[in-house]
């Protein structure tokens, strides 16, 4: 008997080290979170296969594209702000 194949997990810290606040944006969803200094969020990709985001770091924003195929989770303080179970990724179009 083969055992299942285990989901791949991929965390991502993004942190706010500016002094002002900024956006923290994630794709393809487009949901934006505000993120004062110091804040930081772990974006958490579970899937087939190890994810790969993007980061796109900005002066007011910071975008994590999750192009993976993954489920996504984004906790912050511990807390799950959101968790996209059951809603994968979109492919890389």
């Amino acid at each position: 008997m083969k055992a299942a194949k285990k989901d791949a997990e991929t965390r991502l810290r993004v942190i706010n080290s500016k002094t002002h606040r900024v956006s923290f944006v994630l794709e393809p969803w487009g949901d934006v979170y505000d993120m004062a200094p110091a804040d930081e969020y772990v974006v958490i990709f579970t899937g087939p296969v190890p994810a790969e985001p993007e980061v796109d770091l900005m002066d007011d924003s910071i975008t994590v594209y999750g192009w993976t195929g993954s489920m996504v989770r984004v906790l912050k303080d511990g807390k799950e702000v959101v968790n996209y179970e059951g809603l994968k990724v979109p492919a890389i179009p």
